[in-house]
């Protein structure tokens, strides 16, 4: 027998043909026996010892080691320290069985054993009392090793683990495989095999044959694979997957998730919030308790939800979906189309989607909204027990009509006609001429392209006429209506509505109730109907007419536009911007009722009571009536009246001339050489900068001189006159006036009455 010692260093110590003992002493050594009944000590330092051929001894030493038996009937001892053993019996014809003895020692040891040569089956149950001797049916004996790794013979074996983890192949045959505690993983390889996860985070999988797999207690992952399998999760949140076969899967308690795979399978999802899906073929698909998601896949599949508040999908093919108990959400078809479905909400509030995109005909689906009545589509689908309905309908001219709940119905292509029954519902006609009906509700309807009808029936609807030349009508309420592009009929109908024609040339008509009517570009025609309303015509030609009630008016701006408005019944306020005019403009606001008076550039205005105006940059002559109005000149050498009434007017650059009129009336002048006159009335006139010549006229007047050297007449009453800056001369005239000259060399008469007179 040779002897060979290594050092206290880490060595590689190989073995002869004959009986040898090996000391690897101290380091982390590397020790081979070959041939021969070895005896392989590796002493302290953590070592990997290899016996070879023979029956071998060996002994791993105080650290954690490696132990590989070899041929022949072994002991192996691990000793301190985590030790991985390996018996390394492979039976092999010409070297026979192997009986190996195994002792693991202290620590958290495993042994390693491959069968998969051996014809004869294999039983192992692994001893969990401390330092018990587990054997094995082929006499080996295990001793204080915690963890198994075994694959198992050709044969039908029976193994059963122990509290740690364990791995077990079956390997060929019908093969009983338990994990007992751990987190162990089944493997059962050929045959049809029985594995018991027990306790612990197992993973399961089947292999071919017709397998049993129950995954026990805790969060388990199982996979039928090949074969007709029966699985059973048991409790924890389980992942299960058929595989290929006719497989039976069962969820049990808690949240688990099923994929059936292929082959036509039962899925039963138990207690739990479960996520099931059939996939391939016809599936059965049972979600029992809890709140669960259902998808049946391709083919023709039976899907119920149980109790709980369920989402199931049909998928393609002909399905029957039954929601049962609960607040249900069932679809049917998907990206390969829809087939003749049976649904049936159940108990609770349900809804239905429905993808008719791939129908190769024209879709007719009008909801039967009796409680319990039955819905049959043009397509052969059935629904029965359904509150409310999300449709997408074919490229064909669809029927879709809604039900008491909030529904979306999608046209798609074709002229669709969309009936949206109660509640607050969304239509969109998609491409094609449409029609759609909003009733009852705040409805939200999209005409999409084409040339739509929209009617947005009683309660506060919101309506798109997308692009083309849509006809577009709010109905009863409060209603949004949006032209956008294209040359649209607007109608507000009852409520105060609010219209919006966007692009294009436009007709908006708000009906009654207090409306807001925006033109926006284009040559748009305006009318308020009844009640107090606001219209802006925006760009373009527009004619706007208030029609009854106390109407606001808006036209002009930076675009040149000739404009036709008619303030209609009732005290109505015209505001325009002649701004985008490109020579100067003439306007005279004819008062009379009925009159018309007419631009220079063009705009005619009728049956307003009070104007808000600005000029342009040129000489503008512009008068108002006997309302309270609103005139600025702009720039250039303007002259503006306001009339009758207590006014506002200003003027820009430029030397104008303001004649307030009756009134109590307010005038701004500007930086030119401006002449403004206040008539009749208590005014307040401030003349700016430049040489201005200011008149008070009748009444109580505020005249402001500022910068200048201006001439100001106060006129009769008692007048407030304040000069400014520059050389000015003042005349108080009749009345008790307030004289201040300010700066610069002022000559202040003050005339009749009792007057003030400050020169600076």
């Amino acid at each position: 027998m040779a002897i060979i010692n290594g050092t206290e260093n880490s060595d590689a110590l190989t073995g002869t043909s004959s009986d040898d003992q090996i000391n690897g002493l101290g380091g982390d050594d590397t020790i081979g026996g070959q041939g021969g009944n070895d005896t392989l000590d590796g002493g302290i330092g953590r070592d990997w010892l290899t016996g070879g051929d023979g029956n071998d001894v060996l002994l791993g030493g105080t650290s954690s080691d490696t132990l590989t038996g070899g041929t022949g009937n072994d002991r192996m001892e691990g000793g301190a320290g985590d030790d991985q053993i390996t018996s390394g019996d492979i039976y092999t014809p010409w070297a026979g069985p192997g009986v190996s003895t195994i002792d693991g020692g202290d620590g958290l040891d495993s042994w390693t054993a491959d069968y998969s040569t051996r014809t004869t089956a294999l039983v192992l149950t692994v001893n969990t009392a401390p330092g018990a001797i587990t054997t094995a049916s082929d006499g080996s004996t295990i001793r204080n090793v915690e963890q198994f790794m075994i694959v198992g013979s050709q044969a039908g074996d029976t193994l059963t683990g122990g509290d740690a983890v364990d791995r077990f192949d079956g390997g060929g045959g019908d093969d009983r495989l338990s994990g007992r505690i751990g987190n162990d993983s089944l493997t059962g390889g050929d045959g049809n095999d029985v594995l018991v996860g027990d306790v612990g985070r197992d993973t399961l999988t089947g292999g071919t044959g017709i397998d049993q797999l129950d995954g026990g207690d805790g969060d388990d992952f199982l996979y039928g694979n090949d074969g007709d399998d029966t699985v059973v999760a048991g409790a924890g949140k389980d992942l299960v997957q058929g595989g290929t076969g006719t497989d039976s899967l069962s969820g049990g308690d808690d949240d688990d998730t099923i994929d059936g795979n292929d082959g036509a399978d039962q899925i039963f999802g138990g207690a739990g919030n479960d996520l099931l899906n059939g996939g391939n073929d016809s599936d059965t698909l049972r979600g029992d308790l809890g709140n669960d998601r259902i998808a049946g896949g391709s083919g023709n599949d039976d899907i119920r939800g149980g109790d709980g508040a369920d989402s199931l999908s049909g998928g393609s093919g002909d399905n029957v979906q039954f929601g049962e108990s609960g607040d249900d959400r069932i679809s049917s078809g998907d990206a390969d189309g829809i087939g003749r479905d049976q649904i049936d909400g159940g108990d609770g509030s349900d809804s239905w989607s429905g993808d008719f995109r791939m129908a190769t005909r024209a879709v007719v689906l009008q909801m039967n909204p009796t409680a319990g009545g039955l819905t049959t589509a043009s397509t052969g689908l059935t629904l029965r027990n359904i509150e409310t309905v999300t449709i997408q309908g074919s490229q064909f001219a669809d029927l879709l009509a809604g039900l008491a709940g909030n529904d979306q119905l999608d046209g798609q292509g074709g002229d669709d006609r969309l009936l949206a029954g109660a509640g607050s519902d969304q239509l969109d006609g998609g491409l094609g001429d449409d029609r759609l009906w909003g009733e009852d509700g705040a409805d939200i309807l999209r005409g999409g392209a084409g040339i739509d009808r929209i009617l947005g029936g009683a309660g506060t609807d919101t309506l798109y006429g997308g692009d083309g030349t849509d006809v577009l009508r709010g109905d009863a309420d409060n209603d949004l209506v949006y032209g956008e592009t294209g040359d649209d009929d607007l109608g507000g109908g009852d409520g105060d509505d609010k219209l919006y024609g966007a692009a294009g040339n436009d007709v908006l008509g708000g009906d009654g109730g207090a409306d807001y009517l925006t033109g926006d570009d284009g040559n748009d025609t305006l009318r308020g109907g009844a009640g107090d309303d606001f219209l802006l015509g925006g760009g373009g030609n527009d004619i706007v007419r208030g029609d009854d009630g106390n109407d606001r008016i808006t036209t002009g701006g930076a675009t040149p536009g000739r404009h036709q408005v008619d303030g209609g019944v009732g005290t109505d306020t015209w505001t325009h911007s002649f701004a985008g005019a490109t020579a100067a403009v003439r306007f005279a606001l004819n008062p009379a009722a009925g009159a018309t008076s007419v631009a220079t550039d063009g705009t005619s205005v009728a049956n307003v009571e009070i104007v808000d105006l600005t000029g342009t940059a040129f000489a503008d002559r512009l008068y108002g009536g006997n309302g309270n109005d609103i005139i600025r000149g702009g720039d250039g050498d303007d002259i503006l009246n306001g009339g009758a009434g207590d006014d506002t007017l200003s003027t820009g650059q430029g030397s104008n001339v303001v004649s307030a009129g009756d009134g109590n009336d307010s005038v701004i002048g500007g930086s030119g050489a401006d002449q403004l006159a206040g008539d009749a009335g208590d005014d307040t006139l401030d003349a700016g900068d430049g040489n201005d010549v200011v008149l008070g006229g009748l009444g109580t007047d505020k005249l402001l001189g500022r910068a200048g050297n201006d001439r100001i007449f106060g006129d009769d009453g008692d007048d407030a006159v304040e000069a400014g800056d520059g050389n000015d001369e003042i005349l108080g005239d009749l009345g008790s006036d307030r004289v201040y000259g300010d700066t610069g060399n002022d000559r202040i008469f003050g005339e009749g009455g009792n007057d003030q007179l400050t020169g600076a």
